[in-house]
């Protein structure tokens, strides 16, 4: 072998990756801060140009269904239909001279056999509070015990401030100012805590602090903690179940399909008001104690507040402590796939004052299923249970 056969052999890879990366979709931008349409969700100067970052990977939001992905520059835009357990790679040009490789990988890419375990089932008892929250004993950093709220809208592990307080080893030395749904705030956290949950064991975790978390509780935790896996919330026995693969489902079950927005998992359900039937999307919300939560632009679009009796009104807090005037009245039926409740008392806010931006399914309506949650391939399975019919609660 020549020399130059030598130096061909060790090039001939990097050039294939080049011919490779020449062939690909572009997209052209003058500004580094770009746009996505994720299906339906539009997230506004969501992404931010990473040239050194090859590729920079955009995880979709989950689904089980074919969508439409768009990227949008300041100049220009490109889509693709994305697929469960596909990716779809493509070169975003920055000002004519920057080539920032950027990958689209589907939120679903692992799925496993139904009833195939890969690892035993762990359980997880729990406390379903008078608040209808979830709460669950929980080892902070080896020392100190909490009961933390399972919260389903939430992805990050957060304390109260009197929790804090009350910590033997637990440095709040950061500090960000943070959104929430009743307007914003200042939240501290720290970094490289440790959590014990039943046999789990998570290290390096940030703790957040908060003002609130449901009452009765230390502070809160959300699912992704149990990066897809399976999440069974059993109500009549009081326990979650962490299943490594989809189990066998059991009968009574009804598979509805889960819609991801942002991270956050939501369920398709239809309103009957006046015999009118009007399609929405609910936040699975257990850290919300209520039934229902309709969100302004649904409320504004089919004038609810003049549909509906008022029967009250309320105030409701935030993480923040911010507080938001909500009214109550009696909506006719609510359907959740083929499972129908008459006379739901539902909450709004009076006006569209556009800070409630999705409507949420609380505590009061999902103690009334037990539901397996497939993170693998965004499917919620729903059985009623024996709190199906017991009256809902006041407040």
């Amino acid at each position: 072998m020549t020399k130059h056969d030598f130096f061909f052999l060790l090039l001939f890879p990097f050039a294939q990756l080049l011919i490779a990366q020449q062939q690909l979709p572009i997209l052209k931008a003058t500004n580094p801060v770009l746009s996505i349409k994720d299906g339906d969700e539009f997230m506004e100067n969501y992404w931010t140009l990473s040239p050194e970052t090859k590729p920079d990977i955009y995880t979709a939001d989950k689904t089980n269904k074919a969508k439409t992905i768009t990227f949008y520059s300041d100049i220009d835009s490109i889509s693709f239909e994305v697929k469960p357990m596909e990716q779809y790679d493509f070169v975003i040009l920055l000002n004519e001279k920057d080539s920032c490789y950027t990958r689209i990988e589907s939120g679903i890419r692992q799925v496993q056999n139904m009833g195939v375990q890969m690892t035993p089932p762990d359980t997880i008892p729990f406390t379903l509070t008078p608040y209808n929250n979830i709460s669950i004993q929980a080892v902070l950093n080896k020392v100190d015990t909490l009961h933390l709220m399972f919260h389903t809208a939430e992805n990050s592990v957060n304390l109260t401030k009197e929790a804090t307080e009350k910590t033997t080893n637990l440095n709040l030395d950061g500090a960000v100012e943070a959104d929430s749904w009743g307007g914003g705030g200042t939240t501290r956290y720290c970094d490289h805590n440790s959590l014990q949950i039943g046999k789990f064991h998570w290290d390096n975790i940030r703790i957040w602090e908060d003002e609130n978390a449901g009452k009765l509780t230390d502070g809160k935790f959300g699912p992704n903690l149990f990066k897809d896996k399976i999440i069974e919330i059993d109500f009549d026995n009081s326990m979650l179940v962490i299943y490594s693969a989809l189990p066998t489902i059991g009968e009574g079950y009804e598979q509805l399909n889960l819609v991801f927005k942002r991270g956050f998992m939501y369920i398709k359900g239809q309103l009957d008001i006046g015999g009118n039937i009007y399609d929405n999307d609910f936040l699975i919300h257990s850290g919300f104690g209520g039934t229902i939560l309709l969100d302004d632009n649904f409320v504004g679009t089919y004038n609810i507040g003049n549909k509906l009796q008022t029967i009250s009104e309320s105030e409701l807090k935030d993480s923040f402590g911010n507080v938001l005037k909500t009214k109550k009245a009696i909506l006719p039926a609510l359907s959740l796939g083929k499972t129908s409740f008459q006379e739901v008392p539902i909450g709004f806010f009076d006006g569209a004052i556009g800070r409630q931006k999705m409507s949420v399914l609380g505590g009061d309506m999902l103690k009334r299923f037990n539901l397996i949650i497939d993170l693998q391939q965004a499917y919620i399975y729903l059985r009623a249970n024996g709190l199906n019919g017991v009256p809902y609660s006041e407040g």
